[in-house]
C-alpha cells in the first residue's frame, strides 16, 4: 500500500481513538502515534543502501523482516512510546498500544495486494498475497481525505488535504474510463457529505475502509473463481499452480490475472488473462501493450466474463537452470511469483510478470549479471515458485 494511504489511515484511526481524551497533548500524541506507526515498518528501504545491488536488494528487503507480525508490533509500539515520551503528560500506555496496533494494521493493509507478505517469520517464511485491493486505491483514497481536509488540526493540514483531494479528483476524471470516474466521484462526494455531519471523528473513514476491504476481496475471490472455471474448461490438462490477480483501480469488478499453469511435460505457461465479473470482458482491458516478455497470442477460447489475451510459455527446466548458475536469479526468484525470463543476445532477462509494463527493464527484471546481493542472508524467504525449481 502507498504511504499517502497509510498515512492517512493512522489519522483515521487516531482521531477515531483519541476522542476519548479530552487534554489536547493526548489527543496529539496518539494521533502521531498512529500516523507514525501506520508508516514505520516500509523503513525498511534503509536496507538497499547497504546492498551493493539497490534494486536487487529492495526487493528482497521491502517487507521483509519489519513486515512481520513480530517486528511491525514492536517497531510500532517503540513509535507510541517515543510519541508519549514527548508529551509528559500523555497517557503513555495508551498511545504506546495504539502504536503497536498500527504498526500491525500496517502490514494487514499490505497484505490486501499482490505483491505479498511473509508475516509468519521466524516459523513460515512463505510469502502470502491478498489479491483484492490495488496498491495504490484511488477509492480508499477518496474515503480517507475528507477526514483532514474538514478536521485538521492545522491550516496548512486542511489546505494539504483538500489539495490531495482536488488532484485526486483531476486523476479520476481524466485518467479512468468513464463510467468509473463517475462512480469514484459520486462515492467521493458522499464521502465528504457523510464526514461533514459526522465531525471530528475518525469512524466513517474506517467504517468506509472496511466496506472497501470486503467489497474489493469478494470481488478478488469471485474473479479468481471465475478464471479457475474457465481454464478447467478450456485447459484441462493444465495443473494450475497459482492465481495471481489484481483489480482494476477503483472498480472491484474488474481484474488482471495471470494464470500459472504446469503441463504433463513440464511446460511452464502464464495466461494473462482479463477477469470481469459484470458486464463484458472487453470492457476490462488492463494488460500491457509492449511488454518485456515474449508473449504470444491466446490460444484458449474466451467467453462472456473471462477473456484470454496473451500467454508466456517455456520450459520449466530453464527456470531451474537459470536459478543454479546465476545467483541474482536464485536471489530474484525469492521475490517473483510469475517469473518469465528473455534469452537476448546479450544475455538473459529475468522479470516477474506482475509488474511487467514497458520494454525497459523495470523495477522487477534484471539482465542476469551475477552481482550477488551482499544482504541476501536476511531474506531467507521461500521463492514463491518453489513448485517450477524443485526436479
Amino acid at each position: 500500500m502507498d504511504n499517502v494511504t497509510h498515512t492517512l489511515f493512522g489519522y483515521a484511526l487516531g482521531r477515531a481513538f483519541g476522542a476519548r481524551h479530552a487534554e489536547r497533548p493526548e489527543s496529539r500524541a496518539l494521533l502521531a502515534s498512529a500516523v507514525i506507526g501506520s508508516n514505520v515498518p516500509d523503513f525498511d528501504f534503509v536496507l538497499g543502501l547497504f546492498g551493493g545491488d539497490a534494486r536487487l536488494t529492495y526487493l528482497l528487503q521491502h517487507r521483509g523482516l519489519s513486515h512481520t507480525l513480530i517486528f511491525s508490533v514492536l517497531l510500532g509500539a517503540l513509535s507510541g512510546l517515543v510519541c508519549s515520551l514527548v508529551q509528559l503528560r500523555a497517557a503513555r500506555l495508551d498511545v504506546a498500544a495504539l502504536g503497536a496496533g498500527s504498526g500491525l494494521l500496517h502490514l494487514c493493509c499490505d497484505a490486501l495486494n499482490d505483491y505479498g507478505v511473509h508475516p509468519f517469520y521466524p516459523f513460515d517464511n512463505r510469502w502470502y498475497y491478498g489479491d483484492s485491493v490495488f496498491i495504490v486505491e484511488p477509492l480508499w483514497l477518496a474515503l480517507l481525505l475528507p477526514l483532514p481536509a474538514f478536521y485538521a488540526w492545522t491550516r496548512p493540514g486542511r489546505l494539504l488535504s483538500r489539495g490531495l483531494a482536488l488532484g485526486l479528483l483531476g486523476l479520476i476524471l481524466v485518467v479512468l474510463p468513464g463510467a468509473r470516474a463517475a462512480a469514484l466521484t459520486a462515492v467521493m462526494l458522499a464521502a465528504f457529505v457523510a464526514q461533514r455531519r459526522s465531525g471530528p471523528r475518525g469512524l466513517p473513514a474506517l467504517a468506509g475502509s472496511a466496506a472497501l476491504i470486503s467489497v474489493f476481496g469478494l470481488g478478488g475471490q469471485l474473479a479468481e473463481a471465475q478464471v479457475r472455471a474457465a481454464l478447467q474448461r478450456e485447459a484441462p490438462a493444465e495443473r494450475v499452480l497459482d492465481i495471481a490477480s489484481s483489480p482494476a483501480p477503483g472498480d472491484p469488478s474488474c481484474h488482471r490475472v495471470l494464470a500459472v499453469t504446469l503441463d504433463a511435460q513440464r511446460v511452464y505457461r502464464v495466461h494473462l488473462v482479463n477477469s470481469q465479473l459484470f458486464g463484458p470482458a472487453r470492457w476490462c482491458r488492463q494488460l500491457p501493450a509492449h511488454p518485456t516478455a515474449p508473449l504470444s497470442a491466446a490460444e484458449l477460447a474466451s467467453d462472456d466474463r473471462v477473456r484470454f489475451e496473451a500467454t508466456f510459455s517455456a520450459p520449466a527446466t530453464r527456470l531451474r537452470e537459470l536459478s543454479r548458475d546465476h545467483c541474482d536469479a536464485e536471489a530474484l526468484l525469492r521475490f517473483a511469483r510469475v517469473p518469465f525470463w528473455l534469452e537476448r543476445e546479450d544475455g538473459t532477462v529475468l522479470g516477474d510478470l506482475r509488474y511487467d509494463r514497458a520494454p525497459a527493464l523495470e523495477f522487477a527484471e534484471r539482465k542476469l549479471n551475477d552481482t550477488c546481493p551482499t544482504l541476501s542472508g536476511l531474506a531467507p524467504w521461500v521463492p514463491p515458485r518453489r513448485d517450477l525449481l524443485q526436479p
